[in-house]
Parts: C-alpha cells; structure tokens; sequence
C-alpha cells in the first residue's frame, strides 16, 4: 500500500457543495455515490481510485427487550431489511463505469 499526504485547497462537509466543485472542475471529491451517480451515469464525472472502499455503515433496528416482538416493529424491521438488501441503484453507476 502506498500513502500520500495531500495538502487540499478546499474542504467542506456539505455534499451538495462538494458535487458543484467536482462538476465545475476543482478537484477531486470522496463522496457517497447517492450524491453523484446522475453525473457519473451521463459522463460529467469520472469514479477513481474504484479498487479502494470506504468503510462500511452500519444501520441499527433498536427496540426494547420484550419476550414478543410487536407485529409492527417486526414488519418495519422486514421493510428496512427489504430496502437495504442488494446493490443500491446509486452504486450501479460504479459498476457500469468499470
């Protein structure tokens, strides 16, 4: 593996903001690919460093310690499951530009 140090000119954590700057050319942007999968889909942005991942977020279904789960809170629990299974749409941009 190798590390570089990078001294960045620009910084924000505001994604929107990070999106207008790598669409208007100024730089090269880490960001989820929710936030700009329409461009790489049409050619406006180019995914690199494809081999590198970030880590993994986790999501959480917490509810209180009863003997019986609620009808409800199991139900939501299968459609969050449901939603988060597979390949999100946003993520087949990535796959295509491979």
């Amino acid at each position: 593996m190798i590390k570089t140090r990078i001294n960045p000119c620009l910084k924000a954590s505001n994604g929107e903001f990070l999106h207008d700057a790598a669409v208007n050319g100024l730089g090269i942007i880490l960001i989820p690919s929710f936030i700009v999968y329409r461009e790489i889909e049409r050619g406006a942005l180019v995914p690199l460093l494809t081999n590198y991942t970030c880590p993994k977020l986790t999501a959480y279904a917490i509810y209180p310690q009863t003997r019986y789960l609620s009808q409800r809170v199991r139900v939501f629990i299968d459609f969050l499951v449901a939603q988060f299974k597979g390949t999100p749409y946003w993520d087949l941009c990535r796959q295509k530009a491979l």
